[in-house]
This record gives structure tokens, sequence and C-alpha cells, in this order.
């Protein structure tokens, strides 16, 4: 094994590989590819098979800003990627050090049929092996396709570049992305009986929370007068501990929804992002039919058929 060690923070990896090629528009077949996905704890898992052979089932990750996989524990590498691999710290959320991990530069999977090449992760020793999925994706499909949520069907619809039409039953929500590729939008919520705050916050489909609300000295909200202490999750470098408490609404483009359930955390254990004010995460957009479309720096949203679970 290549004794090669550098650093890694897992949100600020940008890399130069070659992804998925653009499908032919002249082919109605190749438009879109529909793959199932199962949602657990509003974490959507979706099927990817690494280098032809290894069978994943990895979280759908926005916060994940380079082409790649993440795998939580490096015992899912065979031999031969092995044999290609050198070692990394790699830090995320959490109280504690950075994870080691084993990485390969470039390898190969696919999601749907769709072939895609990137960064190769895998934790070594990590806490998050005892999680119930393999790892995270992310970058790797939103750079290259509109990538559209579609919890009726549970389904990951990939659309080819220029293919996704949105009706006039999608509201369109505008994106913004800073240095490391990660989609922001603006959200209004009221963390208190008779507020009404513009808020900056990051998309984070891997976070099961309706809305993380980033504590720090100077924040912009006040926090509810009802709290309760809770362990939230485990990030790549321990765990992310916080509260929960109810507020009054959040308002995501034109859908307000009233009376929820957020979380509020420590922003210097949670986030490495700096200007967030809070993470809106998978269990606020898993009420609505989502479609993420990168390129165009829009985020469509219509309701959904099916209650959240």
């Amino acid at each position: 094994m290549k004794a090669r060690p550098f650093a890694i923070a897992l949100a600020g990896i940008s890399l130069a590989l070659a992804t998925s090629a653009p499908a032919d528009p002249a082919d109605p077949a190749a438009q879109e590819v529909r793959v199932p996905i199962h949602l657990r704890n509003h974490k959507v898992e979706v099927p990817v098979t690494l280098e032809d052979s290894t069978r994943l089932r990895v979280v759908l990750d926005s916060g994940m800003a380079f082409e790649g996989l993440l795998l939580y524990d490096s015992a899912r590498l065979d031999s031969s990627l092995r044999l290609r691999a050198g070692r990394a710290r790699v830090g995320g959320g959490g109280s504690g050090e950075p994870s080691t991990a084993l990485v390969v530069d470039s390898a190969s999977f696919s999601v749907g049929g769709e072939r895609f090449t990137g960064r190769l992760i895998a934790l070594e020793n990590s806490p998050l092996r005892s999680v119930s999925d393999d790892g995270v994706c992310g970058y790797s499909l939103f750079a290259q396709h509109v990538v559209e949520l579609d919890y009726d069907r549970m389904e990951l619809v990939l659309h080819a570049p220029g293919s996704f039409r949105p009706d006039s039953g999608w509201a369109s929500v505008p994106l913004s992305f800073r240095e490391n590729r990660i989609p922001w939008l603006d959200l209004e919520a009221g963390v208190r009986a008779g507020d009404s705050l513009s808020l900056a916050c990051y998309v984070d489909l891997a976070s099961s929370e309706t809305v993380e609300f980033l504590t720090r000295d100077g924040m912009r909200f006040r926090l509810p007068d009802s709290l309760t202490d809770v362990l939230l999750g485990r990030g790549l470098s321990g765990d992310i501990r916080g509260s929960r408490g109810r507020i009054p609404w959040v308002r995501l483009g034109p859908f307000r929804v009233d009376d929820l359930v957020a979380a509020f955390t420590p922003a210097a254990v949670r986030s490495r992002q700096p200007g967030a004010d809070a993470v809106v995460g998978n269990g606020l957009l898993g009420r609505f039919h989502c479609a993420f479309d990168y390129a165009a720096g829009r985020l469509y949203l219509r309701p959904s058929a099916t209650p959240p679970r």
C-alpha cells in the first residue's frame, strides 16, 4: 500500500475527474434513468455497484461536494482497490478527531446503469460502521444530471442535461453555490412566536432533521423556550449533540410548514460552512417531490401525496 498520508476536509474537496458521459438528446430512452430508492429515517438510500462487483446501498448526500463515493467501512474494498489505495484523514461533523481512511484516486461505480468515476474514500475504524447503509454519494449525480426525488413512487430519476422540463405544477426556489459545490437557499422561519427571519441555509439531504439551526455567538434567531437535549447523530469526527424543540413555522419558496420539530446544534460541531444560519434536511424536503437542477441553480418543488415517513 502506498504510504501517502494527506488531509481531506470532506465538504471542501474539488476534483476534476471524469463523470458519466452526457446522454444523447436524440435518443428518448436516454433522457432519464429511474432508480428505486429506500427511505430510512428520512434519508434516501440508493443502490450502487462499485467497480462492477460490490453492491452497496448508499445515502444520497447533497453535502458531499466531491465526485466519488465515501464508504463507512474499508472492509468493503476488495484486494485490487486496496492495492491502489493511499491513506488520509477525513474531517466532518462531530466533536472528535478526523477519521482515518483509505483513498483511491479514481474508481468507477454505477447507479441505475449510469457509470461514474471519482475518488473513493473508505473509512477505517469509524463509528459509522454501525449504521445500516454503506456510505454516501452526492456530487457525482448532481453535477451531470437533474436529480429528481419522487417519494410517491420511491424513485430517484436522473434526467439528462437539458431534458428536464418542469410544468406549472412545480415551484422554483433559487439555489446558490459557494466555493465547495454545496447548494444554498434562503429559508424564512419563525423560530419563536412573532418572529419572521430570512436565513442563509445549505441543503444536506443526509440529515434526517427538518431544519438544524446552528447556534453560536451572534446568531440571528432566538431559541425556543422549551428544548430537549439529544444525540442528533454521528459525523465523520464523532457524535453530534444538540437539542430539539417545536417552532411555529418555516417557509420554503411558496410553501409554509407549520408547527414542526427542529434541531438546534452548535455550529462548531455540526457545520464547516461559514455564514450558515441553518441546515435544511430531508425531514423537510421529504414532504415534497423535489428536483435539483445544479446547472440552472434551481430547486423545483411540489407537494408530495405521500406523508413523511
